[in-house]
Parts: structure tokens; sequence; C-alpha cells
């Protein structure tokens, strides 16, 4: 089998051979384009036809010699000049303001700063990855009021120092309830459909008990490791 691969390979590139051609980076083109420069100086009465055929059997592409020629010709540079690229969407005032707006705000999206801007979605989220703004949903904490906090705050250290003190062991608790059914799923939030109005009712609308029946799952844990998990079901 790898003796007819080979055999493969072999005559693919006997087919191909005279379409190989060198790839050339910025710095590669440069150097080939240098050295026809230098040809034709050597060589002033040589016809474009005859350098391209001698560089042709280097590898180099005939469509790229070709240019290059042209190139040398004309009397332009022989390195690149610096591309300037897609002009960007924002202005360097615009971007300054979309900073202001997006960061460490409240109630900002791409969409109402794209309808700002006049310009796509895509282009502000792409202005913003270039700041190192990044979208974090907001976390959920227990909202305390100035008084609250420093109660808190007493509360904790007074529990601290009863459990060292007395060398009580701390028991963490929690619990779960999950319901039966699964309408609360996000695949199962939506359907697809030509015609709404032809569209069964069970598929259309979800129904919801006012006192569904649920599973609780309650589990503990301390020093000496986690219980078993408690479950059971609840009628409302």
């Amino acid at each position: 089998m790898l003796y007819i691969i080979l055999n493969l390979i072999k005559l693919s590139f006997k087919i191909f051979q005279n379409k190989l051609y060198i790839m050339l980076i910025v710095q590669e083109r440069a150097i080939l384009r240098k050295r026809i420069s230098e040809y034709i100086v050597k060589n002033p009465n040589t016809k474009n036809a005859q350098i391209v055929n001698h560089f042709v059997q280097e590898g180099y592409a005939r469509q790229t010699v070709s240019d290059n020629i042209k190139r040398v010709n004309e009397g332009r540079a022989i390195m690149d000049q610096k591309r300037t690229g897609r002009p960007p969407k924002l202005t360097k005032a615009q971007f300054k303001s979309l900073k202001s707006l997006a960061k460490d705000k409240i109630g900002t999206s791409s969409a109402s700063l794209a309808k700002k801007f006049k310009v796509h979605r895509t282009t502000i989220g792409r202005n913003l990855k270039k700041m190192n703004l990044l979208y974090y949903r907001r976390q959920k904490i227990p909202k305390y009021t100035a008084e609250s906090a420093k109660k808190a705050k007493k509360r904790c250290r007074k529990l601290v120092n009863q459990i060292y003190n007395k060398k009580q062991i701390p028991i963490l608790d929690d619990e779960k309830y999950f319901i039966f059914y699964g309408d609360n799923m996000p695949k199962n939030c939506g359907f697809y459909t030509d015609n709404r109005k032809s569209t069964p009712n069970s598929v259309k609308y979800k129904g919801k008990d006012k006192y569904p029946k649920k599973i609780l799952v309650w589990i503990a844990i301390s020093d000496f490791g986690m219980c078993s998990p408690v479950v059971r079901v609840t009628k409302s």
C-alpha cells in the first residue's frame, strides 16, 4: 500500500512540476526585485521575455516575475511601502467616547452603542475588544444598607469568636427544589412553526401549576465530611 502511495506522489509531481512555484513573503519579494534590477543593469540589452524565462527556471511564477520587472522599469521602490489597510469605522474621538460610555456602566449593550454611533454591532464588539473591555454578568449579593453592613461585620466576628473559643464545629447546609417537568429549560422555552394558529395548544402554551410538585434535596457539610443527601417529594 505504501509503495502505491509513493508512486502516486511521484506521478503527481511529474505532472505538476511545471506548475510548482515559490510562495514569496514580503522580504523575499524585495530580494527578487533587487536581483531583477541587478540583472537588468548587468544585461541591458536582454529582453523582458528572456529575463522572465531566466527566473522562471529558478521556480518563480511567471506572472510574479513579469510584475516585478514592470515595477523595476517604472522606477518604483524595491521595498514595499507600509499598507494603510482598511480605514477604521470610528474616529479617535468616537473611540474615546465609546470607552467612556461602556466602561463600568449599567444598561449599556452593543446594540444600543451601535445605534448611537451608527455602525454595526460587530464594529462595537471589535473596538471594545481592542480596549480589553469584556462583558460580565452582574453577580447577585445581599443588598446591605450602611447600618446592616456594620451589623453583619459584628455578628460575623462574634460567630467566629464563639466557634474558636468554645471549639465548636460549624455545619453548613442548603436545600434546593427541583420540579418534575422541564418547561423551564432553555431549549423547551420556544418552538418553530410556519403557522402559529394551527400549532397545537400543548406546544403553544406551557401550563403552570399554582403549587407544582417538587423534589427537595438537602445536604450538610462540616469538618467531618458531607452527609448523605436527603431527598423528599413535596406536594406543594
